[in-house]
Formats: structure tokens, sequence, C-alpha cells
């Protein structure tokens, strides 16, 4: 019967933002550098996370550090899951269906929490620039183009829903589909 304490809230985001940067990291350093020795691992995650704008957003926890964590939370996990989706692109040459489906689902994954990264910050909308940017690791063979065109559509879906709904919603509360609230 009581509101969500934003301090309990922002928390919840920065360690959700934290696991997901360890993720990202790990995956990257293992994908890319085998080779790397567990500490560089290790030196390469604390890098990553004291770097990021999490222990900045939590030094002090209001709204707009809330809307912050938030987006940070959901676009580094969205940018996990795209890197996830990529990597098995890559490695399936001839995806079987299970394989088309564990795709299918990481993109629709991968779709909706960046998605919902720009409905937490406008500004947000910057992490569809990793797509773009990991599409030419792909390299599909001819027999996984139908795997690439099944991970482009799912990805694509949620994102134009989100989009879509908040269009919508921002058409309803502020008068205009581009109005975030700035001006209020």
């Amino acid at each position: 019967g009581e509101n969500l304490p934003i301090i309990f809230a922002a928390l919840m985001f920065a360690l959700a933002a934290v696991a997901g940067l360890f993720a990202l990291t790990r995956t990257i350093v293992t994908s890319f550098f085998p080779e790397a020795p567990f500490g560089a691992l290790i030196l390469a995650i604390l890098g990553v996370i004291a770097v990021s704008s999490v222990p900045w957003a939590l030094r002090r926890s209001l709204i707009y550090e809330l809307s912050t964590l938030s987006g940070i939370a959901f676009a580094i996990w969205g940018v996990w899951l795209t890197l996830r989706t990529v990597l098995t692109l890559r490695d399936d040459h001839a995806p079987s269906h299970g394989a088309l489906i564990r795709i299918a689902t990481g993109s629709l994954l991968a779709g909706g929490v960046s998605a919902l990264a720009v409905g937490c910050r406008p500004t947000m909308a910057l992490v569809f620039l990793w797509a773009p940017a990991l599409i030419p690791m792909i390299r599909p063979q001819r027999k996984a183009i139908r795997a690439y065109c099944v991970s482009a559509l799912s990805y694509a879906l949620p994102v134009l829903i989100v989009a879509l709904l908040l269009m919508r919603y921002n058409q309803l509360r502020f008068g205009s589909i581009f109005e975030f609230g700035f001006s209020y």
C-alpha cells in the first residue's frame, strides 16, 4: 500500500546495469580475446563499471537519476542480447530449427529491451547505433540468410510496437508524438 522508494528502485536498476555490464564485458572478452587471462577480464569489468554512469547516478537518487539508471540498465541488456544473437548467427552456418528459435527469441528480447531504454530516456535512442555496427560481423552464409531475416524481423517488431505506444502516449499526454515532457 505504499509507493516504491526512489532510492530502492534506483539501487535495483543500478544492480541490473552492473550485472549487464559484467555480462557484456565478459562476452566481448571471451568472444574476441579468448587468450586473455582471468585477471585482465576482471580489470576490464571493473574499468567498464567505473567509467559507466552508474556510480555517478547513485550519488543521489532522484527522479532524473532513476530514469537514467533504468535507461542504462535496459540499454546494456539490449546491447548484450543483440551481441549474443549476432554471435549465434555468426557461429551457426546452417542453423537448426532450435537455433532459429533461440535467435528469434534473443532478437525479440533485444529489440524490446532496447526500446524500453528509449522509453526511460529518449536520448537512449543512440543504443540502436550498436545494431548496424554489429551487422558486418554476421556475414551470413547462403544457408543462414533465413536465420538472419528472422533475427532482423524479430528485432524490429518490438521496437516498432514500443515506438508506436510511446508516440501514442506522448500524443495523449503532451499533444505531440515527439514531446517527451521536456517543456513541462
